[in-house]
């Protein structure tokens, strides 16, 4: 169950045997707004981050006052706080061009 003093906005239910099992394993900070993004496995947001159309691979952390639209944030990928991201790919790896 979420601790009381965290107050996320995102279209999961409030009791935790509820929430998709990735929801389980991740850890959303005070005032996160989540809106029509994916979060994998032991992803972590810091407080006050907001995150828009976006997909947070596996062990993804993102720093405190982030904001993230129209992102991919590649596996173990740490986002640096306090920064605006908009259409980004962040990862440890070079983006692979479309051909």
């Amino acid at each position: 169950m979420r601790r009381p003093h965290q107050a996320c906005v995102c279209a999961v239910p409030v009791l935790q045997a509820r929430a998709p099992p990735c929801l389980r394993t991740c850890r959303l900070g005070a005032n996160v707004k989540i809106t029509n993004s994916v979060l994998q496995d032991n992803v972590v947001v810091g407080d006050g981050c907001t995150i828009q159309n976006s997909i947070l691979c596996a062990g993804a952390v993102v720093k405190e006052r982030a904001t993230l639209k129209d992102c991919q944030v590649g596996a173990g990928f740490t986002v640096t706080g306090g920064q605006d991201y908009n259409g980004d790919v962040l990862s440890h790896k070079p983006a692979v061009p479309v051909t």
